[in-house]
């Protein structure tokens, strides 16, 4: 379940909700968000040990959490997150991705770009949010992992 939009449309808060009654149903619950910017800095150690031909990183903390340390596409952050067992995959961002995705709003006229295809859905946040996580579920569009 992919979930687009601008930024403060209420994508982190749906997704937090949406988690939480997929969970409740039983699905082991994976979550990907695109984040705009290096996880990894010019100089770190990853970045050291990348360029002389590490070519799969992760950072991973002492607290269980881990980044992947290379740019992967979505199909391929899905397979990880199959081969890992989930079966409910939560996606937030990847805009530019092909396949169904719900489009948030921040207000009414924060349409998609041109750039951006597939919206199965366009609301506004405070909307899904009102409607709650299973009638969202019920209406939102669903690929499998």
């Amino acid at each position: 379940m992919q979930v687009t939009g601008f930024s403060a449309a209420g994508k982190t808060t749906v997704c937090s909700a949406l988690a939480a009654e997929a969970r409740r149903r039983g699905e082991v619950v994976g979550y990907v968000k695109h984040h705009d910017g290096p996880l990894e800095r010019q100089d770190s150690d990853t970045d050291l040990v990348g360029r002389q031909g590490a070519e799969l990183r992760w950072l991973a903390g002492s607290d269980g959490t881990s980044r992947l340390g290379r740019p992967q596409g979505l199909a391929d952050l899905a397979s990880a997150a199959q081969a890992a067992g989930c079966t409910f995959l939560l996606v937030e961002g990847f805009k530019g991705e092909k396949g169904a995705k719900c489009w948030l709003r921040r207000h009414a006229a924060d349409a998609p770009p041109k750039g951006v295809s597939d919206v199965a859905l366009d609301m506004l946040g405070a909307e899904a949010l009102a409607l709650g996580p299973q009638e969202l579920l019920r209406r939102m569009p669903v690929r499998e992992v």
